[in-house]
């Protein structure tokens, strides 16, 4: 037997109230964030840190959980405990989808970039203070990663569903799957499409709300 544990080796799991406890600082500091951030973004680019830093509460909780770090206020996080979540993120399986297969790259770098400028934002700077140290290795993102396109089968399955569709739903599933994969409009492009945007005579559409537009954008 050992402090730590009932067996040498092992350790014993907080209770789930003892770690939601811990992580009452992290939930503060985050909401504290996303306000103070709030003029300087878009709606959307506010919803996606705010699950980026929901998931990566989840996972300073788990690591809590087997006293793998001892401490989740973004004021006080350590070179230590940045390194837990690293070997976590490269290890444990993607929640979405049910697949077990590790986090890529690009997701890892995008939650430690998230976890920096929340950080950042409460004057800790140590993943900046890591980023210069030549050891240390952190996750980026690949600049040409490969682009993923639907196969012709995958486009006929696709199409094939959406012929089982009746009535309206079946027009509006059936006019998606042949107009998004040939114009190439990204999901948050096409609602905001308007009518006028539509040149019949060169079959082109244009963009009136590109992805880049936001809260800085030039008119």
């Amino acid at each position: 037997r050992n402090p730590s544990g009932n067996k040498a080796g092992t350790r014993h799991r907080l209770s789930r109230r003892t770690v939601r406890a811990m992580a009452q600082p992290f939930v503060a500091a985050s909401k504290t964030y996303l306000d103070g951030v709030k003029a300087y973004y878009r709606p959307s680019t506010l919803e996606r840190a705010k699950r980026d830093l929901h998931t990566i509460r989840l996972d300073l909780e788990a690591l809590a959980a087997e006293r793998r770090i001892g401490r989740m206020s973004p004021r006080v996080m350590t070179e230590q405990d940045v390194e837990a979540l690293l070997v976590l993120w490269r290890t444990r399986p993607v929640r979405r989808w049910a697949r077990d297969k590790p986090l890529d790259l690009a997701s890892q770098a995008h939650l430690l970039k998230t976890l920096g400028n929340v950080l950042g934002f409460f004057g800790n700077n140590v993943i900046d203070t890591m980023r210069k140290k030549k050891y240390v290795r952190l996750p980026t993102d690949l600049k040409d990663k490969p682009i993923r396109v639907l196969t012709d089968s995958e486009l006929a399955r696709i199409r094939a569903a959406a012929d089982a569709f009746e009535g309206w739903r079946g027009s509006v599933a059936r006019f998606l799957v042949a107009f998004l994969p040939a114009t190439g409009l990204r999901p948050k492009e096409f609602p905001l499409a308007r009518f006028e945007d539509l040149e019949l005579g060169s079959w082109t559409i244009g963009i009136a709300h590109p992805m880049a537009e936001g809260p800085l954008a030039s008119a």
